[in-house]
């Protein structure tokens, strides 16, 4: 029998990136020539699976009436297609190509606090064990007001692991605090918050140094006097203003508004003037 009668046409085994595509998988892709059953298909050199691309399997090919193509020496050789794990999906979050058919949908969403945005869904294989983690950081997280991205987390954490089924990944995005003193140049203005300042004019001083503080406009933050303040969480307390010698504090110009929130900036100097000074004089010799 002519060896040529022997050869089997091959189809391309399609395998996510670090799988060894089994030898059932390699078996499906051999049609042996007509008259002729497969019986075995022994691998001789799996395919590299190591990088996404192109590669091949070698193996021998017996079939049931004894005969067989192949050796090791010179192997029957199966094109291989090697898949990216991980693929984005379509703009539309459909299936892309590359995407092997038995892929699994993975999502990325906002919680509470923000929003996300970018490349948010994704194919993987259930095959291998995938890690998103890369592409979640390329994902751009933007914070409501009064929230933060930094410290954020995922739920569930992400990790290396093998997807099985569609999968949703929530951004949990950090609340701050809505009332951020300005100790020193290291403090950052939250994003969307206002800006209240307590300055000191000539003559006198704000007890304790001038105070600066972020305020969220959105949690109804009311200034308060300290002998009027209950602790309560959405209270900004004014602080105290003290004059230097001969001097007397005469308010806040702007006028403190202990009535409505906290919406916009607000900047308050203490205002000094001197004081009146009453003299005591003692009558001497010939005076009337």
């Amino acid at each position: 029998e002519k060896i040529k009668d022997q050869i089997p046409t091959t189809d391309t085994v399609h395998t996510p990136q670090g799988k060894i595509p089994t030898v059932d998988q390699i078996k499906d892709k051999i049609t042996p020539p007509e008259g002729k059953t497969i019986s075995k298909v022994t691998i001789i050199e799996n395919p590299d699976v190591k990088n996404p691309g192109e590669s091949t399997a070698k193996v021998i090919v017996e079939y049931t009436d004894g005969s067989s193509v192949g050796t090791k020496g010179n192997p029957v050789e199966i094109p291989v297609k090697v898949h990216e794990p991980i693929v984005k999906s379509n703009p539309d979050g459909s299936k892309p190509e590359g995407a092997l058919d038995n892929y699994v949908k993975v999502i990325f969403t906002a919680g509470e606090g923000g929003t996300v945005s970018g490349d948010l869904v994704y194919y993987v294989s259930p095959e291998v064990e995938v890690d998103m983690t890369e592409s979640a950081d390329k994902i751009t997280k933007t914070p409501s007001v009064g929230y933060t991205a930094n410290g954020g987390t995922w739920s569930p954490e992400i990790k290396a692991e093998k997807i099985e089924n569609e999968k949703t990944y929530t951004f949990n995005f950090v609340k701050s605090k809505d009332i951020v003193e300005k100790t020193d140049d290291s403090v950052e203005k939250p994003e969307g918050y206002v800006t209240v300042k307590f300055i000191a004019g000539e003559n006198g001083e704000v007890v304790g140094g001038n105070k600066t503080y972020y305020v969220n406009p959105d949690a109804n933050i009311k200034l308060v006097g300290k002998d009027k303040a209950t602790g309560a969480t959405n209270e900004l307390i004014v602080p105290d203003a003290k004059a230097s010698d001969n001097y007397g504090f005469t308010g806040w110009v702007e006028e403190i508004d202990y009535t409505n929130p906290i919406k916009g900036d607000r900047e308050h100097v203490a205002h000094f003037a001197l004081g009146q000074v009453t003299l005591t004089y003692k009558a001497g010799d010939g005076a009337t």
